[in-house]
């Protein structure tokens, strides 16, 4: 809830300093990262599958992933 509140809060001061419009992203590597595609695919798609390749790692072959395994998802 905690998570909740705090960008609710923020996305109000967000709105406020912008009125309401989208953040500019002027940085052309970001936004190459934010709009980019390679092989069709958005790069945030790739840059998402390959985050998702290191947790997959670490929970399944170190011993900080199966602590965190056995500790559970509550």
């Amino acid at each position: 809830m905690a998570t909740l509140g705090v960008w609710f809060s923020l996305l109000g001061v967000s709105y406020m300093l912008y009125g309401g419009n989208p953040v500019p992203i002027r940085d052309l590597a970001l936004r190459q990262v934010a709009i980019g595609r390679v092989a069709g695919l958005p790069v945030i798609v790739l840059v998402a599958l390959v985050v998702l390749a290191i947790c997959y790692f670490i929970e399944r072959w170190t011993k900080l992933g199966r602590y965190a395994y056995a500790i559970g998802g509550g």
